[in-house]
């Protein structure tokens, strides 16, 4: 029953989701024309629908196998309890027993103002545990500002039209480093994601960082395309995703399987959307969608069957809901990296947009930049949730394959009986 009281909530998730894709897909191809055609308005509507329907039935998977195993217990704690629950569960494993003990404590504290009181300070506590030495955070802190400051000297003597994109990724990199710092006890400590998935990540980001700088060294004038707010939500995007990569939460990297299986993903489908750019994406055989249909249809079966397969070889949702989530995300940012590269090839060979048609002006070459920046995060969000339906159907048939073969074995002991 309490989860059909949630499903309003469920729906206006899907609803903001739908309308977010959309915004963000209008905005990454120019905006509303000034006079827009009298059917925009329906296709838009269609498309929301398209985006709303998949991820509809993902959450509602996920929500369900999340009440079952938490929401229902969370449910029965009042405020200043699921804020300290939430808090304990975003701590490392080591720091486990003592966010049971904080809980447990909690209980003991029956004065609503004074289990606020505790609940935030042990909440504050789990996120930035104290440290025993302060040098490191005070040198990481120092280490950032001078970054940013060498940053924006050189990128303005260098290629000023890169200097707000550089600087605001250098100072977000400062940003989450200082954090990093401040809640760990040990600087150095092995990548929590594992060596490939995060060798690949950042190889990738420093692709994408690449790409940019060689797209406005070759055409300056896309710069055109790259305002100020645009800048600032590509270095955040990709700020974001170093950070994914080296601190991912603990609900990510439990199968090394998962991880694997999505940055072969990636770097497959990344070496595909390659090749056919070389040869021409719009007359290789029967992909003739151009490079948009790919980069919007191709990983959909390829993470819906990577998520199946390792959900069912796992017997777990968990796993499969990990392939998508690292194969979303890793697809996207080598994506970014290899269209934005092939942009460059397209133009200079035929005056085309990598992702529009033949004789394009100049001017518009930035178009590019500002369409695959908005695909680090339209993409992968269109992605996912068919990623989490193979999760769910992995699982599901994982578990009936084990029901199925121990009933057989129940009835082969009853024949030796």
């Amino acid at each position: 029953m309490r989860v059909r009281a949630s499903e309003p909530a469920l729906y206006v998730l899907v609803a903001l989701l739908a309308v977010g894709w959309i915004t963000g897909f209008t905005i990454s191809v120019g905006g509303v024309p000034a006079t827009p055609d009298a059917g925009l308005y329906p296709q838009l509507l269609i498309a929301a629908v398209v985006i709303a329907a998949p991820w509809f039935v993902a959450i509602r998977l996920v929500w369900r196998r999340w009440w079952t195993r938490t929401g229902a217990d969370l449910a029965t704690l009042d405020p200043p309890a699921q804020l300290l629950a939430a808090a304990v569960a975003a701590t490392p494993r080591h720091r486990r027993d003592w966010g049971a003990a904080m809980l447990a404590e909690l209980d003991q504290v029956r004065d609503p103002a004074e289990r606020w009181a505790f609940a935030v300070s042990s909440a504050r506590a789990a996120a930035f545990p104290p440290r025993i030495k302060q040098v490191p955070t005070y040198v990481v802190a120092a280490l950032g500002v001078a970054a940013v400051a060498a940053a924006g000297l050189t990128i303005s003597r260098t290629m000023p039209a890169l200097q707000v994109f550089g600087v605001t990724f250098v100072a977000l990199l400062g940003v989450l480093a200082l954090v990093t710092t401040a809640r760990s006890r040990r600087i150095l400590r092995p990548p929590a994601a594992g060596f490939v998935v995060t060798a690949v990540g950042l190889a990738a980001v420093a692709a994408c960082v690449a790409a940019v700088g060689y797209f406005l060294t070759e055409f300056p004038i896309g710069a055109l395309h790259l305002p100020p707010a645009a800048a600032v939500f590509l270095a955040a995007a990709l700020a974001g995703a170093v950070w994914l990569v080296l601190n991912p939460p603990r609900g990510l990297v439990t199968s090394p399987q998962a991880r694997y299986v999505g940055a072969g993903i990636a770097l497959s489908l990344a070496a595909v959307l390659f090749v056919l750019s070389q040869r021409g994406l719009n007359d290789a055989g029967p992909l003739s969608v151009g490079i948009l249909g790919f980069l919007f249809l191709a990983p959909v079966p390829v993470l819906l069957v990577g998520s199946l397969t390792t959900a069912f070889a796992n017997r777990s949702f968990r796993t499969g809901a990990q392939t998508a989530v690292w194969a979303a995300v890793l697809t996207s940012l080598a994506f970014f990296a290899v269209a934005l590269l092939e942009a460059i090839n397209w133009y200079h060979v035929g005056s085309s947009l990598i992702l529009a048609a033949d004789g394009i002006p100049l001017v518009a070459v930035g178009e590019n930049l500002r369409n695959f920046s908005w695909g680090l995060i339209l993409f992968p969000s269109w992605w996912l949730p068919f990623g989490l339906l193979g999760a769910a159907l992995g699982h599901r048939i994982g578990t009936l394959v084990r029901r199925h073969a121990r009933g057989g074995d129940v009835q082969g002991l009853g024949s030796l009986g």
